[in-house]
């Protein structure tokens, strides 16, 4: 098979597909939606060797990959890479990581994932069909060769277990999963991270991976309690179908395109259920069951059996996968007794960048979890939670996640702008309310559609992990939507939601009756002084969503209502409020609506 013996660059570059994704593809996009960075790739090394080489998977399709060497002498242990949603093995920080692991020491094999890229088969988004490929390239470095790419030595490639035997056999191309047990790990963000708790719960041969920016739930990832991320879905579309294969028509120089290609590259189901989802404002149960077979919470017995040791990165401003999914990964692996550790980063699926301090830093704890648990290295001294604090501008640590069913509580009743009694939002057809998907915009609120509950902080306090909500609420139409947002409040009454993060739920049932609802808000960090504010927002709009178009909105009842705090420490909440005049909210509930509905 086509292969080239090449020094580590900054990206090969050239005609085609990838010139054309870089021009049609905004920056914007690009750098802060699925993982792809403005930067240029690693600088080259002179310690590092790369290998390109076209490798067959099961079904007979071909996946390129790129191997980056270590200037050392036989086996090694290995990574295994692939790239972001809609990006390809030439992406900047797959080209970081995989020359920084080689230089330590690993073989890193980078891909690109079935469809993008220069490999074949249609996306498939982490299916079936790409845990197959992912064991097919495990199978190959099982039974590789130094020979095999370039070397002048016949030896094996990649270190085998201890348990493993000579590996003189060979590679059942038809048969994933079949090959020899080695010292691999895997390492990748956003759709690079789905795919290694995806195979992690089908295969035990990883040794150790470290999921960044990965899933928990697809569906809850696109469409949170039943809310449909009407800007996400539309992004997730258009970087699937410029990414995906035959982008380019056979390599013409003059980059035609093909409108057939561009479709037939993505599985075209996503075009069904991204079209069905506009037209009828929910996922259709073929969607939901399409995206659960591609999530790890339907997977908790087979990643109990087989999950590696595991440290998972997230981001507290990725309004993609939030924190809490990472959370909720965590938990999962730990029921199951596995060993596992989360940071949360500044940063994640936003336009809010690590600085490259930062980003040394997390890539030097990932690279120390590989060297403890594949190469049998020192001990990497992580905590169970690894954390960047906002204020302080640095990492901390904690050892464990506070819970909100632990921390401080307060009715909606019990906030200092509220009362007993009820609140009611306008709901429908009427403009967004405060939150972008990639960056923070406080301003666009529909009058009426919102409320505001405060509550006062009289000693230093830091917001931890993942808030809850319970809501008394009574639908006034058909299935609205209600957001729950928290915000930091200075003593000078400046209000910034934290890490623009907003939750929806759907309520359904029957209208005018009240019903209680509970949901997990995104995961958020912030430290609260004495006379500052922690708001929690209501609204039944938001911009980044699609909205109810037939709900009137919702009464909700502030006495019944509750909402629970993750603190680290010390609860430095104020007392409750005692106001009970039985009066909805006075600043922002239904009477103030000006305009008609």
């Amino acid at each position: 098979m086509e292969q080239d013996r090449q020094r580590a660059r900054g990206g090969s570059g050239g005609t085609g597909r990838r010139s054309f994704l870089k021009g049609a593809t905004t920056t914007l996009l690009a750098a802060g939606a699925l993982g792809t960075s403005v930067t240029n790739a690693a600088a080259a090394s002179e310690q590092v060797e790369t290998v390109t080489k076209r490798i067959e998977t099961w079904d007979g399709k071909e996946l390129a990959t790129q191997l980056y060497l270590p200037d050392t002498k036989g086996p090694a242990p290995a990574v295994l890479m692939t790239h972001g949603y809609g990006s390809d093995k030439e992406d900047a920080a797959l080209v970081r990581t995989g020359t920084k692991y080689a230089e330590a020491g690993f073989v890193v094999l980078t891909y690109d994932s079935r469809g993008f890229g220069e490999s074949d088969g249609e996306v498939g988004v982490n299916g079936p069909k790409e845990v197959k490929d992912a064991q097919s390239l495990l199978d190959w470095l099982g039974y590789a060769r130094q020979a095999d790419v370039g070397c002048e030595s016949s030896g094996l490639l990649v270190q085998g277990d201890e348990s493993d035997g000579g590996r003189n056999g060979t590679r059942d191309v038809d048969n994933p999963g079949s090959g020899p047990s080695i010292k691999v790990g895997m390492d990748g963000l956003s759709y690079a991270g789905g795919i290694q708790l995806n195979l992690a719960a089908v295969d035990d041969r990883l040794d150790a991976i470290v999921p960044r920016w990965a899933w928990n739930d697809l569906t809850y990832s696109l469409a949170p309690n039943g809310g449909i991320k009407a800007g996400w879905t539309t992004i997730l579309q258009e970087f699937g179908a410029q990414g995906s294969r035959d982008i380019e028509t056979g390599g013409d120089s003059d980059n035609d395109i093909d409108a057939r290609d561009v479709r037939n590259g993505v599985d075209p189901r996503l075009y069904k259920f991204y079209t069905e989802s506009v037209a009828t404002n929910e996922f259709s149960p073929a969607a939901r069951s399409f995206f659960r077979l591609r999530s790890p919470s339907t997977k908790a017995a087979g990643l109990a059996e087989n999950a590696p040791p595991s440290l998972l990165i997230t981001g507290w401003n990725d309004t993609l996968f939030t924190a809490t999914e990472a959370v909720r990964n965590h938990e999962l692996l730990e029921g199951g007794g596995q060993d596992s550790r989360m940071v949360f980063i500044r940063g994640g699926h936003s336009l809010e960048q690590q600085a490259p301090l930062e980003q040394g830093e997390i890539d030097a704890m990932a690279l120390d979890w590989m060297t403890e648990h594949v190469a049998g290295g020192k001990r990497a001294d992580l905590a169970e939670v690894t954390y960047w604090q906002q204020e302080a501008e640095a990492f901390a640590e904690a050892d464990a996640l506070p819970s909100a069913a632990e921390g401080p509580s307060r009715t909606l009743a019990e906030a200092t702008n509220a009362s007993s009694g009820t609140t009611d939002l306008a709901g429908g057809p009427v403009g967004g309310s405060n939150s972008e998907i990639l960056v923070q915009c406080n301003d666009d609120y529909a009058p009426g559609t919102f409320a505001d509950f405060d509550f006062p902080v009289e000693e230093e306090m830091e917001l931890l992990g993942v808030p809850e909500i319970t809501l008394n609420v009574t639908p006034l139409g058909r299935d609205p939507l209600v957001f729950a947002k928290v915000y930091h409040v200075d003593s000078a009454g400046n209000a910034e939601l934290l890490y623009n993060q907003s939750t929806p739920y759907r309520v359904e049932g029957p209208v005018g009756e009240p019903q209680d609802i509970s949901f997990e808000l995104a995961g958020v960090q912030r430290q609260f002084e004495a006379g500052e504010t922690l708001r929690v927002t209501l609204s039944t709009t938001d911009i980044a969503y699609f909205n109810s178009r037939t709900s009137a909105g919702v009464s909700i009842d502030n006495d019944g209502s509750e909402v629970r705090i993750p603190v680290k420490g010390t609860d430095g909440l104020a007392a409750a409020s005692s106001s009970t005049s039985g009066a909805s909210n006075p600043v922002t509930g239904l009477e103030s609506f000006p305009g008609t509905l």
